[in-house]
């Protein structure tokens, strides 16, 4: 930067940054699973509904695990993190007190994993994954509910395969403890007996 500029570009930039990751994310999450609808007449002689090929589907898949999920797609020099300046007047503009002035890379990164984590372990996505085998000719080629928990899990766990003891980050620990809980099983209440 120019010597008489403030840090606060770097954050802007950042957060910026975080921002169209964010607004990116669910389009690729829809990818798995997922499936198109056409409008088509009769006499077009085409599918009304299409299913995402399943070579894009684990493509889409394998970049939400092995990138967003992975602490080393959010590795930074720490001399930037530690210039990330404030904007003062946008910290305090009407409706928007924000009492930190410190960022918090654990909190953007988590706060971008959440919705994936979301889409890839919701019943919706099981359901529709089931929904789109009758839909086409070779159902068994496409990733199932159960491929895609399995990668999941053995990804946001890959720190334990380790042979040696090593130091999890809390980034790591943050997805982790995100994934328990949306593993963690609820009490139904008021079953009729």
């Amino acid at each position: 930067l120019p010597d008489d500029d403030d840090y606060t570009v770097y954050r802007r930039n950042l957060q910026r940054g975080f921002l169209i990751l964010g607004q990116s994310t669910p389009l690729l999450a829809k990818q798995v699973g997922g499936m198109s609808t056409s409008r088509a007449l009769a006499g077009a002689n085409q599918p009304v509904f299409n299913v995402v090929d399943a070579q894009r589907q684990r493509a889409a898949l394998e970049l939400l695990i092995t990138e967003l999920m992975s602490s080393n797609s959010f590795r930074f020099d720490p001399a930037f993190i530690s210039r990330l300046g404030v904007d003062h007047v946008d910290r305090l503009s009407p409706g928007r007190f924000e009492p930190q002035t410190n960022f918090s890379l654990a909190n953007a990164v988590i706060n971008l994993q959440r919705p994936i984590l979301d889409s890839l372990m919701s019943d919706s996505l099981a359901a529709r994954m089931a929904d789109n085998e009758p839909k086409v000719a070779k159902p068994a080629d496409l990733p199932s509910y159960a491929e895609v928990q399995s990668r999941l899990g053995a990804v946001v766990w890959s720190d334990l395969r380790s042979p040696r003891p090593v130091e999890i980050d809390s980034l790591r620990r943050n997805l982790q403890r995100s994934y328990l809980r949306r593993l963690r099983v609820r009490p139904v209440r008021n079953l009729p007996c």
